[in-house]
């Protein structure tokens, strides 16, 4: 008997590999980059019934629910300065397109807020965010073979799996700051200034990670001179743990029961009785998207 639940987080873990080195030929010779390497791995899935707040942890297989999605609140009792354990969270079970009326005052859509709206909306919601929550906040930058760089921000304690969380060859942090209106800011000035932008779509790499490299080490140089920030000069990226296969859009899959077998670039990776495929992991978070198995575990 399969049970309907929102889904609420992918859990994954991303691992230390070792370090790779990297060489392409210039104009002034061999340049060599060390890469520091990881690798993320797939854990579980975080699920909610919508009868209940409280979530489970389940990592068996699932089907996908047919269109259209319900949405719920996206509010969790998780903290915003530190790691916790997502499947004890309370997770508000109201039906709301992002928020619902009474967490649209809390400290997490704030966050949100902050992290996702553009210009002054943006950063003044960072700034009421800084008087409630003390945290240290990360901007970082990755290429992932496309016309530019992309830059973000987040938090430091995930910046390694944020940028796991995005297609990429190589990554870098270029400033820590204890200041997310500060993060955002630096954010917003190194898009404006035709270094990198603050979005991404999903493209073929027309680049090897040795020339991404070249590209962002280049780019955060110029970029941590503008922004008075000492860069480390330390790359890194993510790897997947299996090779990623065709991406189908997620109606192609109902009925289709689907094991889920790795994670990497927003993609969920799963085993069907056709092949292994990927679909996208966003489009499905905090929404009666799929169903499982009604002996839930955590």
């Amino acid at each position: 008997m399969m049970r309907e639940v929102i889904l609420r987080l992918v859990y994954k873990e991303v691992k230390p590999l070792g370090t790779e080195k990297v060489e392409m030929r210039g104009l002034s010779g061999i340049e060599t980059f060390n890469i520091d390497t990881y690798i993320i791995k797939l854990d579980s899935f975080i699920v909610q019934h919508p009868s209940t707040t409280d979530p489970l942890k389940y990592n068996g297989p699932f089907r996908i629910l047919p269109h259209p999605w319900v949405s719920y609140c996206r509010w969790h009792s998780g903290p915003l300065d530190s790691r916790d354990k997502p499947w004890e969270r309370i997770y508000c079970n109201v039906k709301a397109d992002g928020y619902c009326r009474q967490h649209r005052k809390s400290d997490r859509y704030l966050y949100d807020m902050c992290m996702s709206l553009k210009g002054e909306r943006a950063l003044e919601a960072c700034k009421i965010l800084d008087r409630r929550v003390k945290a240290e906040y990360a901007v970082y930058m990755l290429d992932s073979g496309g016309k530019r760089p992309k830059v973000g921000s987040t938090r430091l304690f995930r910046v390694y799996e944020r940028v796991a969380e995005q297609n990429h060859l190589v990554a870098t942090i270029l400033g820590i700051y204890d200041s997310a209106r500060e993060a955002r800011a630096a954010e917003m000035k190194i898009s404006s200034l035709g270094f990198a932008t603050e979005h991404q779509r999903r493209v073929k790499s027309k680049l090897s990670r040795a020339q991404a490299a070249s590209r962002l080490v280049e780019v955060a140089e110029k970029v941590s001179h503008i922004l008075g920030q000492e860069w480390k000069g330390k790359l890194f990226a993510i790897k997947p743990s299996v090779e990623i296969p065709p991406l189908l859009k997620h109606e192609k899959l109902l009925n289709e029961e689907l094991y889920p077998i790795a994670y990497w670039g927003g993609l969920l990776i799963v085993r069907t009785s056709k092949g292994n495929y990927s679909i996208e992991e966003r489009p499905m978070l905090h929404k009666l998207s799929m169903e499982i198995s009604s002996d839930m575990r955590r």
